[in-house]
């Protein structure tokens, strides 16, 4: 099944979807295991887009801190960061690069040792080929976790495996249970709502929040101005800088802004070719640079961002729950056209959901600016939205896909 074909499926049952169950995670009370004879137990990880990758980390930091060995292949945009070391590691887990997707086969060895074969979500093509891959030279006992970081990425996976290989499916929340639930009723059994393990880090960040910020301010030399932080997107980058210029012109801030651009680690030739020419024509005087080692990603820029903006990224449902309000997506028809072949959706479940802006013109731009700076009705909706759906978010989602994979290797 492609990707159109399963956006397809999506349109059908929209009238179907329920935004009101976007950010809810069941409770969980359950004590954390670590006190168990684990027997060696080996857990192989395949690992290509940064965002599955960041969402399966912090269950195998747990899983390593008790004693299973995890072995991690990296591919794609993985391979590209570890290479750059910029890619978050923990301790005693094994990264494995340099592996051509095509003789996966030989890492895994004639006879393999595999007690659980994680795969973290990908929508790229070289994310879907070595999961295919991986999946095929597992043992037959071998159970199979998919954790997904997003709406709809794990989709194309989870497509080429249906109806009975995947063992387990990790969700961020009840509506992503529900969107998969629609199109593939007899999941319904595989699915556990976790929650999303990247975010649990927003209970962390909120305790240096005032101090980052003030930090990055100060490095940035920046003082009095709306920060704009805009996340770039595979596609439409460059329109939704264009759209803000517009949406500012219509506000009169233009002069008082400042934006900090951090495009998307696996944006598009097309996209890089339009975003360096874009830059290289005389412009406001209104882009900062912010070092890497000073915000390694865009969710570190996070504290000192008054709006973010963003065609459809985890940095967007970062920005919900720590409650920025000025949290804007931006649906021009590139990027709709894009989420709707590879998500199956036009606009953000967020925004269904009442939790964020969208601007789909200059108009719809200056809205959300001038809300955002000066709250009025709308903009109180979006905050009451903000702090029920934050309310859901404990920490311990980690701790959840951890119980999981526990689970599944105990069977």
């Amino acid at each position: 099944m492609d990707n159109v074909l399963y956006s397809n499926s999506t349109e059908k049952f929209r009238g179907e979807l329920n935004f009101e169950l976007v950010g809810v995670i069941p409770p969980y009370n359950e004590p954390l295991q670590r006190n168990i004879d684990v027997n060696k137990k080996r857990i192989v990880v395949v690992a290509c887009d940064f965002g599955g990758y960041n969402a399966t980390l912090p269950a195998l930091k747990l899983a390593q801190e008790t004693g299973y060995r995890v072995d991690i292949l990296c591919f794609g945009t993985c391979e590209l960061k570890f290479n750059a070391e910029n890619l978050v590691i923990s301790q005693g887990i094994s990264i494995l690069t340099d592996i051509n997707v095509l003789t996966v086969e030989g890492v895994f060895g004639p006879n393999p040792n595999i007690d659980l074969l994680v795969i973290c979500a990908s929508t790229s093509d070289e994310g879907r080929e070595s999961a295919r891959v991986a999946i095929r030279r597992a043992p037959t006992s071998c159970p199979i976790m998919v954790v997904e970081d997003m709406y709809g990425s794990a989709d194309t996976i989870i497509s080429d495996w249906i109806p009975t290989v995947i063992s387990s499916i990790c969700v961020i929340d009840e509506f992503a249970r529900q969107l998969i639930c629609l199109k593939h009723s007899e999941l319904r059994d595989a699915i556990t709502v976790t929650g999303g393990p990247q975010f649990d880090r927003v209970i962390e960040m909120k305790k240096t929040w005032d101090e980052d910020r003030t930090r990055l301010l100060k490095a940035m030399g920046v003082k009095g101005h709306v920060i704009f932080l805009v996340v770039g997107g595979l596609e439409g980058t460059v329109d939704m800088l264009r759209l803000i210029q517009a949406g500012l012109g219509l506000t009169g801030l233009l002069d008082h802004a400042r934006l900090v651009c951090r495009p998307h680690p696996r944006a598009s030739t097309k996209d890089k070719a339009e975003l360096a020419h874009y830059l290289a024509t005389p412009q406001p005087d209104w882009f900062i640079e912010v070092p890497a080692k000073m915000a390694q990603t865009s969710d570190d820029l996070l504290p000192v961002a008054d709006l973010v903006v963003t065609p459809f990224s985890t940095t967007g449902h970062f920005a919900i729950l720590h409650q920025i309000l000025g949290t804007i997506y931006v649906g021009t028809k590139t990027i709709q056209d894009y989420h709707n072949s590879e998500k199956g959706y036009y606009t953000p479940p967020e925004v269904e959901a009442g939790v964020a802006w969208y601007a789909t013109d200059a108009s719809e731009m200056a809205e959300a600016i001038e809300e955002t700076l000066r709250p009025g009705i709308r903009a109180r909706g979006i905050i009451n939205g903000q702090l029920k759906m934050a309310e859901f978010n404990d920490g311990k989602s980690g701790e959840r896909v951890f119980a999981e994979m526990q689970k599944l290797m105990t069977q």
